[in-house]
């Protein structure tokens, strides 16, 4: 049991470890070899099964019978997200739809949509449940691929939606996405607050004359399908008769796109066009038989070009007139270059881990690239805000978007925008293809425990001082021969690394030297602060004795977000140097606001004139990504 941990009436078992600051409340059991980490709260009545894992800062109120885990963070990177009928039940679904209902108005309306899984259906109609009872009203679109839900949540003005689907990267999980106004990745703020309101149960209860409406559209897809012909010029791809091979893999555009692309004069062929959860699952999983499959067809009939569309129409991979597969990265390149050739002075919206060949790109037809961080949110965020003068953005997984349609992830717009840039440059996809510099990328996960991360930026940004060090996320480090990127999972204990080399052997080299410095940091002990020896002491025996100095815990600075703890501490310079370089903004911009950085290097490190300089780093106003940069600056 760890110190200031509170256990009351409670039953803990054999084996159970209890990290500190947890707490335990009346009636609560936990099983045997269950580990309850920092921070964490139980409610009262709460059971926990042997063999489960509590994440630190997570707030239990339900009982964990079959799954393995209760995340500190309700939210993931792309929604709400568990095993189906385990870790997700309709219970979980009822009370998430009525949390979010609480978080709106009484009166609002919201879409609901899923894909064609019968459990999507369960969890879709526990959802509606919810809503209404806390007086929301439903437009529930059914089966809808996700984009035609963004279509008309920012067509019919409504406050929202839900879209509820299996989860891409895992055919036993569910996935529960949240659409905010504008049809994009609701915001942090607003997955904060439903959080909330889901772990304290605070949901408004309807009087029985004011229990929410469920209507069912009837020209949604109409709706789309005029705006999208709207948003492109039906003409230009008439007048080149285009014939393409289309796999759908059984999915939601099956039942969307055959029609649109009639409409456009296209002759198209059509595999695997009806929806069976099942086969689209298997599909899934054999995707690289599925696409040999597909560039034979291809080749074989004669088509222009071929794609093959995901589950639920937002990302593709195409396949050119030779059969050629074109994927990820490059089929980035490629639509990155078809928009700069076709708009003046374009500004194209990527991730930081995109290759530097897109400013190469660019700088020739004089556009420009913004770069952002690498999920998608971000990426649809930023095309949002310049909606009139962002042409284009591009995800690292073949996901497109473009502003003046729809600020979010189309599969099905990309591939018809495709043909109509195709169509203007009058030259088969193969030989624009051949147009794209080449550029060599390499990539791998480095396994690292939560607490050593921040120890491992730090060290990635400190071993090449004088190299730039660009923080758009993570930390990428620009070479003679290329650049490396390093972003920490925010959830699982791992680090991404991307590379970029002058030709393939040198981006191998560079793999090979990054990942091998990271596994060295993280394999070498932590040096107790009595025997460890001076670092660099760039500023004196000052910095030195700073870098020296190790706190008890109740010293420590502890890291919270604005409505919930962390479960990160820091008890040294260092430590809260590491932390800073990877910690979601909010936690930095919620600290500052309050004071707390001031207080903590003023009270607990002794430094008044550093915390003399935060006070004025504070007076600035600086938020976000802009604050982080500076705060590093003052306190390297």
């Amino acid at each position: 049991v760890g110190r200031k941990s509170r256990i009351t009436g409670s039953t803990v078992c054999r084996r159970v470890a209890i990290k500190g600051g947890a707490q335990l409340s009346e009636g609560v059991i936990l099983g045997d070899d269950c580990f309850v980490d920092s921070g964490a709260v139980v409610h009262p009545q709460v059971k926990v099964w042997p063999g489960k894992t509590i994440e630190a800062g997570a707030n239990v109120n339900m009982s964990i019978i079959w799954g393995v885990r209760w995340p500190g963070s309700l939210f993931g990177h792309q929604g709400i997200s568990g095993l189906a009928n385990i870790e997700i039940t309709p219970e979980f679904a009822l009370k998430l739809g009525a949390a979010y209902g609480a978080f709106l108005e009484k009166g609002a309306t919201v879409t609901t949509s899923r894909d064609a899984h019968p459990a999507s259906r369960m969890f879709n109609r526990a959802i509606i449940c919810g809503l209404i009872s806390v007086g929301c009203n439903v437009y529930d679109l059914r089966v809808c691929p996700a984009p035609v839900a963004r279509y008309t949540i920012r067509n019919a003005e409504l406050r929202g939606g839900i879209h509820t689907r299996i989860s891409p990267g895992d055919a036993r999980s569910a996935l529960i996405e949240f659409f905010d106004p504008r049809g994009i990745n609701a915001s942090k703020t607003t997955e904060r607050r439903i959080e909330n309101l889901f772990f304290r149960e605070d949901f408004r209860r309807t009087s029985l004359d004011e229990v929410g409406v469920i209507e069912f559209p009837s020209r949604a897809v109409e709706e789309y399908s005029e705006g999208f012909l709207r948003a492109i010029d039906p003409e230009v791809v008439r007048q080149a008769n285009f014939k393409v091979v289309i796999d759908y893999v059984f999915g939601n555009a099956s039942g969307v796109l055959p029609g649109l692309l009639g409409r456009l004069g296209c002759e198209s062929v059509a595999i695997n066009a009806y929806l069976d959860s099942a086969k689209g699952r298997t599909a899934y999983e054999d995707r690289a038989r599925g696409l040999n499959q597909l560039s034979n067809i291809v080749t074989a009939l004669g088509a222009n070009l071929g794609v093959l569309m995901d589950l639920d129409a937002e990302s593709m991979v195409v396949i050119d007139d030779q059969g050629e597969i074109i994927s990820d990265m490059r089929l980035l390149v490629l639509m990155v270059l078809l928009v700069l050739r076709s708009v003046n002075n374009a500004i194209v919206v990527a991730p930081v881990s995109a290759p530097s060949v897109l400013e190469k790109l660019a700088a020739e037809h004089r556009g420009k690239i913004i770069r952002t961080r690498t999920d998608g949110r971000s990426l649809m965020q930023t095309a949002q805000l310049g909606e009139s003068r962002i042409h284009l953005g591009g995800g690292e997984n073949g996901a497109f978007l473009f502003p003046h349609f729809l600020p979010s992830f189309d599969a099905m717009f990309a591939f018809t925008r495709l043909l109509e840039l195709v169509a203007r440059e009058k030259q088969p996809l193969s030989e624009l293809d051949r147009l794209i510099p080449p550029f060599f990328m390499s990539e791998a996960c480095v396994d690292c425990a939560p607490g050593q991360k921040g120890r491992v930026m730090r060290g990635l940004a400190e071993e090449d001082g004088d190299r730039p060090v660009d923080h758009v996320e993570g930390v990428k480090i620009s070479f003679e021969q290329g650049w490396v990127l390093v972003v920490p999972d925010p959830t699982l204990p791992h680090l991404r690394v991307v590379v970029e080399g002058g030709c393939e052997e040198d981006a191998q080299a560079l793999l090979t030297r990054v990942t091998s410095f990271i596994r060295g940091l993280t394999a070498s002990p932590v040096i107790d602060a009595d025997s460890e020896p001076p670092r660099r002491a760039r500023s004196g025996g000052a910095r030195a004795a700073l870098d020296r100095l190790v706190l008890p815990e109740e010293k420590a600075f502890h890291f919270w977000a604005p409505d919930r703890y962390l479960g990160v501490q820091a008890r040294s310079f260092r430590d809260f140097v590491d932390t800073v370089l990877y910690i979601d903004v909010d936690s930095l911009d919620f600290h500052m606001d309050r004071g707390d950085f001031v207080n903590w290097f003023e009270c607990e490190l002794g430094n008044k004139p550093l915390a003399q300089k935060l006070r004025i780093l504070r007076d600035r106003g600086l938020r976000g990504e802009e604050m982080r940069v500076e705060l590093l600056k003052l306190i390297r």
